[in-house]
């Protein structure tokens, strides 16, 4: 998680979330997968205590091969929004695609994560859809796409303490030359077989 991030208790309701501590400028990596993320497989994750299952079920996202990943770090609290400060391209990371002020709460959208079953929405925004489902990605990845590429020129021009985990880094300075298209944040979701 980016170093400005910090954990704070919102609500019983909702939980922790994390909070700028300073500005956070559009462009900025506040994420990015590391191999110390915990991965299980449906299997797994069924030989679990119910307890530590329950544990990766809330605060695991699925990624494109139906693993379950548990982030070593604070990103499992970052909270939903229907309008996000923060999305991912195709890649494994997220960045702000707006500026994220002091004391902002650092969110992303939960239709990216694969659901199984549809979430009630608290986010509170004036947009709010109400609920995220396992179908948001078809709905609204050319939303996500459009934000994502209004923002994705800065990952270059902006300080990035992050940039030593991502995996990627060829193919987003690729992209970020125009070499490569941005890949479609579609690339998380979920292949079925």
């Amino acid at each position: 998680m980016h170093p400005a991030a910090e954990l704070r208790f919102i609500s019983d309701e909702i939980g922790y979330g994390l909070f700028a501590r300073r500005a956070i400028p559009r462009g900025t990596i506040t994420w990015a997968a590391d191999e110390l993320d915990q991965r299980f497989s449906r299997d797994q994750l069924e030989q679990l205590h119910p307890m530590c299952r329950d544990a990766v079920e809330r605060f695991a996202y699925i990624d494109p091969g139906g693993v379950f990943v548990l982030c070593w770090d604070h990103g499992r609290y970052v909270n939903h929004s229907c309008e996000p400060n923060c999305l991912s391209a195709g890649f494994r990371f997220e960045f702000a695609i707006r500026d994220i002020l002091p004391e902002e709460q650092i969110t992303d959208d939960y239709g990216l994560l694969n659901l199984h079953t549809p979430l009630r929405c608290r986010c509170g925004s004036a947009n709010c859809r109400g609920a995220i489902g396992p179908d948001d990605m078809a709905k609204y990845a050319s939303v996500w796409d459009e934000r994502v590429a209004g923002a994705f020129g800065l990952i270059g021009k902006v300080d990035q303490p992050l940039w030593p985990v991502v995996e990627e880094r060829s193919e987003v300075e690729a992209a970020m030359r125009g070499e490569r298209p941005i890949p479609s944040c579609a690339f998380h979701q979920l292949r079925r077989v």
